[in-house]
């Protein structure tokens, strides 16, 4: 006898994906629904203040300060010609602008802030407009 034709009947009751060979027609107990999650454990702990300004201050200390930027000779690279062509066109066209920007500033916002920030502003303005 051939084993194939010896096994011909069909469990038709095995209507579950899964199902373990249960033929009820319900799904079987897997482990993945039962499993529960793995429980973590609580890493909050209280840190004193005093610790965390510590903390903060050893940080602030280990930063390095700012360094001021360094003057440059212009004069290593570019001609007096070139020099006197920036600075011609410094005049005819970034100080009006700025001249222009300073202005709308004092309308807007007056003596909020002071001479040198308007300043620092309206070149900021002109740098984002023409830049």
């Amino acid at each position: 006898m051939d084993p194939i034709s010896n096994n011909t009947s069909i469990n038709t009751n095995n209507y579950a994906v899964n199902n373990n060979g249960q033929g009820n027609g319900q799904a079987a107990n897997n482990d993945t629904n039962t499993q529960s999650k793995p429980q973590t454990e609580n890493t909050n702990t209280q840190v004193s203040g005093s610790d965390t300004l510590d903390y903060l201050n050893a940080q602030a200390a280990s930063m390095k300060p700012v360094e001021k930027p360094r003057v440059l000779n212009i004069s290593k690279y570019v001609t007096p010609e070139q020099a006197q062509r920036i600075i011609a066109s410094m005049l005819d066209v970034f100080e009006p602008k700025v001249e222009e920007y300073l202005s709308a500033i004092n309308s807007e916002v007056g003596s909020v802030l002071s001479d040198d920030a308007k300043l620092e502003l309206a070149a900021q303005m002109f740098e984002l407009k023409n830049m």
